[in-house]
């Protein structure tokens, strides 16, 4: 939590045991996207680590500024970042999903004087009820796919799990 100010896997965990204790409201329901900084280990071999450091804490003030405060926003690990979101349909998921990656790609970061521009990927989950029998680790999995599925395919964008 210090560097980039969002929670840890411990925090998405709990995200999830809360989520299977609430009863479905008013035909919400949830969607986990996982977010993976493109060419991250390139950016910190030509700028360094603390550039590197830079870009993430940009990624986690940005994914604050955006969410809502009931969206629960961690860092996954190393580059990735995770977010879990209650929802009407998909299509709000896909579309905070590619705003978050179209403002990243549009606000390069500024860092001793450099301009590093960077880009990201974003993998999302069908979305779920609270009342379906959650496990977090094959969500997880499914926006892992359709992240690495968006990578194979160009990167700087986003998709669905299907």
């Amino acid at each position: 939590m210090q560097l980039t100010g969002l929670g840890n896997r411990r925090a998405l965990e709990e995200a999830f045991d809360r989520l299977r204790g609430t009863s479905p409201s008013k035909g919400l329901s949830a969607v986990l996207i996982m977010i993976d900084l493109d060419y991250f280990k390139e950016i910190n071999d030509k700028y360094g680590h603390n550039a590197g450091d830079q870009i993430l804490i940009d990624v986690g003030k940005m994914l604050q500024r955006i969410t809502r405060p009931e969206d629960i926003c961690i860092r996954y690990g190393g580059e990735e970042f995770a977010i879990l979101l209650r929802t009407k349909n998909i299509d709000m998921a896909v579309e905070l999903a590619e705003r978050i990656r179209k403002e990243f790609s549009e606000t390069p970061t500024i860092y001793e004087r450099q301009s590093i521009s960077h880009t990201l990927t974003a993998g999302l989950t069908k979305p779920f009820t609270p009342d379906e029998k959650i496990i977090p680790t094959e969500l997880v999995q499914q926006a892992d796919i359709a992240l690495y599925r968006a990578k194979e395919s160009g990167r700087n964008q986003t998709l669905v799990y299907t």
